[in-house]
């Protein structure tokens, strides 16, 4: 059921429909770009955030899942630095430097990395480490991954 404030906005705005099977919580509502066809007349709708999140729609383009181009974007236009550094004890360690976080999943590509070069690691302050050295093979891995082979140094 909609709320008095919901129906009030829905009237206060005419050419918007709010449709009550998404909107579940009093949450702030935030616009979308979801169209419905009805007899040929576009109808907008307001979808919670929360929601949008769980219904399958980007929360970022506002597109649905299945086209969503979000991460595509934000892969090429990552700058990245893969290098070796030494540790204590002569031990290796493949810095892979330069992700933002916000847009990658660092924990995922982490795992995906160390599955693959069969290795430990972890994410600290916005950068993945590998132990050992594995420069080549982790530049091999992004680009499989689809990141840009000219945005790795």
């Amino acid at each position: 059921m909609l709320t008095k404030q919901q129906r009030m906005a829905a009237e206060r705005q005419k050419n918007w429909k709010i449709t009550s099977p998404i909107i579940t919580d009093e949450s702030v509502l935030t616009p979308l770009l979801i169209f419905y066809v009805t007899d040929n007349i576009y109808f907008n709708s307001w979808v919670p955030l929360s929601n949008a999140m769980n219904s399958g729609i980007c929360p970022k383009c506002g597109l649905p899942n299945e086209l969503c181009i979000c991460e595509e974007v934000a892969k090429e236009q990552q700058r990245i630095s893969v290098k070796v550094s030494k540790r204590r004890y002569g031990k290796e360690v493949t810095i892979v430097d330069g992700l933002d976080p916000y847009e990658i999943d660092l924990e995922d590509l982490s795992k995906y990395l160390k599955g693959r070069l069969a290795c430990g690691g972890t994410v600290k302050e916005n950068s993945i480490e590998l132990q050992g050295n594995h420069h080549d093979r982790v530049k091999d891995l992004l680009t499989a991954r689809g990141y840009s082979i000219d945005h790795i140094n």
